[in-house]
């Protein structure tokens, strides 16, 4: 078998892998609790309720007291990206069998990856006999097509020893009716979640220190049907309300009106300062001190965060030590209205501030998110192109290409070349032929006009330059070479060396004129430049060529130094392409026929993810060769 080797992992946030806590002075639901326990692993534990109905803290109540390793999961929007999805699930069962899934990690850097066969069913295979429970939470923040189908196939093909729990606010596409009918189901539902009158009367009280009447309690009982939220918001507003009837009275019982009912009333309530507080941070999905106070321009937010998750306020803690938090989902929904009560443009000045707190603390990814909800598109360019390079090199194209989508219009014609050309290049990595066409095309024209400044014009090469990357990809080396001679003879920007030296050996490499000191050459340039994507291109076409040669050494050494730059730089896995080809063919040559012939379909499949029409054709002439030396001409 091919050889296996690790690699950097997309990017785990650790506070998402922190199981929740049951929280203080919370009413124990010991027999819910005893329900998701007693079900064990061969059911599927289903929580599945709207809103404030008590999934999660049901749900921290039974993992406070489960027996078996928990490998949890808090899912969010940005989940919806498979890799990052995956490298959290991945990196959560790892953590809690001690079950090696380092390889796993390195298969979601590649683009295209297969995510059933290379990801999921090894994951199970080995976690056979591991006891484990993966708890998801807040599967419904969760659409991706593609993720619910290998959420199925995980729930279909995990093995006795892997239990499986969720929660949810709606019903998710993952064939519920099937494993019910089959009695592989145990359901918590809204109606099972429904606080009676002991329950109630104590959540009141603990939002507003007194206990209720039966006549009160009960009318309000009636109008939240024992909706915990409610319950305890409606308590909140009791705090400083001179009559409790006729508040319980005003209190609506439809979501619409109790989410106007509590901007209005509930958090008029608090303090000014906490109210400033929760209302000035409300665009945050995850809280911690230092961005709330970047955000607010104050010092003492995690004291705040603190004192705020003490009083059991919405504020759920995600790592205690650490001090991050989120606002319970509805709460935090509710603070946005208020928030955007405050005048027009109050919440995208919110994000404006919040994108520029994750800018200075680095965290790229949620600045960008920040700012595509702020609508200001100068600070979505800006730092959408300050950063590309690094973003390219990040594997998380999916999320990547989501953006593009929602970007607004560019603020210049020299932001429009320059996020097209930022397209293209992300589309030469992933084999996205179609998209190279019309980036270029459209930075091209642009170009080409009179609307962009001197120093944007100095990449008039480009759109040849990336033309010239399709054309090696489509297997068109003439036009390779035609559209490469375009490039070199318009203005270039420095970092097109390494690609514009690599592609003249690969011209050369495929026409079969003599390529290797071109090859050397641009393999000395790309090393020199620092640029991880030619370096890696490079020693994948001189092992390619040490192979076809016969120099096995030397092709084994270009091979694995092909590995290891993947390795040190996060590459995209699919770059390995022509790697596993020269690798195979000194397999063959060492007479490791089955090892030859894994490598060779690892080739044929990496290149087929990225469109590379040549490498695809060495792999399947490759595999044929082995099959042949195996004695089997007919699959030859």
């Amino acid at each position: 078998m091919s050889e296996v080797r690790q690699r950097p992992a997309p990017a785990v946030l650790a506070a998402k892998l922190t199981p929740p806590s049951p929280r203080p002075r919370t009413v124990p639901r010991s027999d819910l609790v005893e329900l998701l326990e007693a079900a064990g692993p061969e059911r599927v534990r289903a929580v599945v309720a709207p809103t404030g109905w008590g999934k999660s803290e049901v749900v921290a109540q039974w993992l406070d007291t489960h027996r078996t390793p928990v490998a949890y999961v808090q899912l969010d929007a940005l989940d919806n990206d498979p890799s990052r999805c995956w490298a959290h699930v991945v990196t959560a069962v790892g953590a809690a069998t001690d079950v090696d899934v380092g390889d796993l990690l390195d298969a979601l850097r590649s683009t295209g990856v297969p995510f059933v066969t290379e990801v999921v069913e090894p994951l199970l295979v080995r976690l056979d006999g591991h006891p484990v429970t993966l708890v998801l939470e807040d599967l419904h923040l969760v659409t991706s097509v593609e993720l619910e189908e290998t959420l199925t196939a995980l729930l279909d093909r995990r093995p006795p020893s892997m239990g499986v729990a969720f929660t949810s606010r709606v019903e998710p596409p993952l064939q519920l009716g099937r494993r019910r009918v089959r009695g592989e189901l145990v359901e918590v539902r809204r109606d099972d979640l429904r606080v009676d009158a002991d329950a109630g009367r104590a959540i009141v009280a603990d939002a507003c220190g007194f206990e209720l009447g039966d006549r009160v309690l009960a009318t309000l009982l009636d109008r939240t049907e024992g909706w915990a939220a409610g319950l305890y918001l409606a308590g909140l507003s009791l705090r400083a309300a001179d009559d409790a009837d006729d508040a319980i009275r005003r209190f609506a019982g439809d979501d619409r009106n109790l989410s106007e009912y509590l901007a209005t009333e509930v958090l008029e309530q608090l303090a000014a300062e906490d109210r400033s507080f929760l209302v000035g941070t409300a665009v945050l999905a995850r809280l911690d001190g230092t961005i709330c106070d970047a955000v607010l321009g104050r010092d003492d937010s995690a004291t705040r965060l603190a004192d705020l998750a003490r009083t059991n306020l919405f504020l759920i803690a995600l790592d205690q030590r650490e001090g991050h938090y989120r606002y319970h989902h509805l709460f935090r929904e509710w603070l946005l209205v208020e928030l955007g009560r405050g005048g027009p443009g109050a919440v995208a000045d919110a994000h404006r501030r919040a994108a520029l707190a994750y800018i200075e603390a680095g965290d790229i990814t949620a600045a960008i998110e920040h700012a595509l909800q702020s609508g200001d598109a100068e600070l979505v360019y800006e730092h959408l192109l300050r950063h590309r390079l690094s973003l390219l090199d990040s594997s998380q194209h999916a999320t990547v290409n989501r953006w593009y989508r929602s970007l607004p219009a560019a603020p210049t014609a020299d932001d429009e070349v320059q996020i097209s050309l930022l397209r293209a290049w992300s589309a030469v990595i992933e084999g996205d032929l179609d998209t190279i066409d019309r980036m270029t095309a459209r930075a091209g024209a642009l170009l080409d006009g009179d609307s962009v400044t001197d120093l944007v014009a100095q990449r008039q090469g480009e759109p040849h330059l990336l033309r010239a990357y399709s054309a090696v990809l489509r297997g068109v080396f003439e036009t390779c070479r035609s559209e490469l001679a375009d490039a070199v003879s318009k203005p270039l920007p420095p970092r097109a060396g390494p690609s514009v030296a690599w592609l003249q050996g690969v011209v050369e490499f495929w026409l079969g004129e003599p390529s290797e000191d071109s090859l050397d050459h641009a393999h000395a340039v790309a090393v020199d430049a620092g640029v991880p994507y030619p370096t890696v291109l490079c020693q994948s076409y001189l092992a390619m060529a040490a192979a076809e040669r016969h120099d096995l050494d030397g092709a084994g050494r270009w091979a694995d130094a092909a590995f290891r730059t993947t390795d040190e730089h996060n590459v995209s896995t699919a770059y390995l392409a022509g790697p596993h080809a020269a690798r195979a063919q000194v397999r063959q040559a060492a007479g490791d026929l089955e090892g030859a012939a894994a490598d060779a379909r690892a080739a044929i499949e990496l290149a087929e993810r990225r469109n590379d029409t040549p490498i695809a054709s060495l792999g399947r002439l490759v595999l044929a060769a082995v099959h042949h030396s195996m004695g089997e001409s007919a699959v030859a």
